[in-house]
């Protein structure tokens, strides 16, 4: 299983879009993260046209992660006419909280939209979902999501500084395809340092990794001479 991206870009490299991916299958699309810019390529993809079942996951809600959410709740609810809710997929009784305030706060009611048991999840691609809490910034919940197939782990990382949570992954753990953010320069201290994150990897496992979340092209050009994958952002569905 790979997962497809909407946008792979950072905050600030509005260009790539929101870094954003998703697997789709038959009537079913798992959506991870929703950034400011996603619900516009979304719509300009016509994703949602054989949609039936939105399942979205949140990483955490910074604007370029969650920036569209309450705007794609509210499109699928009123205007796509599924006569469905989507579905948020939470990772802690906290998270879910913090969502409905979120959604609360930028207009978005509770009626709008429904959340789903990761026990319960119309999957084909993968065997299970879990969540794990990650590092970034100071008192703000971050997950990474993992997803268990036939191959091994599947891990999204979302945001992270979580050098320990990296190296814990490749320890003794099945990883069949690792999408990590990673920067050259940590100005903020709130993300992956490129030059730590080469030395967590072994070289033999570069292959294996998918950089994401990307700031510029020098990044790109870094990450692929060292042996590591960067994500490509699809041109249509």
């Amino acid at each position: 299983m790979e997962l497809k991206f909407l946008g792979r870009g950072n905050a600030f490299n509005y260009k790539e879009c929101n870094n954003s991916a998703f697997i789709l299958e038959k009537d079913n699309l798992f959506l991870l993260d929703c950034g400011s810019l996603v619900f516009a390529k979304i719509m300009g993809l016509n994703l949602l046209d054989k949609v039936n079942n939105l399942y979205i996951f949140i990483t955490h809600l910074h604007p370029d992660h969650a920036g569209s959410l309450g705007t794609l709740i509210d499109g699928f609810y009123f205007y796509m006419n599924k006569n469905k809710k989507p579905c948020l997929v939470c990772a802690s009784e906290k998270q879910k909280n913090m969502l409905v305030n979120f959604l609360n706060i930028t207009g978005t009611p509770m009626k709008h939209y429904d959340f789903a048991d990761t026990n319960n999840l119309p999957f084909k691609s993968f065997n299970s979902v879990g969540f794990t809490q990650v590092k970034h910034q100071q008192g703000m919940l971050s997950y990474a999501i993992e997803f268990a197939t036939n191959g091994g782990l599947i891990v999204f990382t979302g945001d992270t500084c979580d050098i320990h949570y990296i190296k814990k992954l490749f320890d003794g753990q099945k990883i069949d395809k690792l999408y990590v953010e990673t920067v050259l320069k940590n100005i903020s201290g709130l993300h992956m340092p490129f030059d730590i994150l080469k030395d967590i990897i072994p070289k033999d496992r570069r292959k294996d990794c998918y950089i994401m979340h990307i700031g510029n092209q020098e990044l790109i050009d870094t990450v692929k001479k060292e042996g590591f994958n960067v994500v490509e952002v699809v041109k249509g569905v």
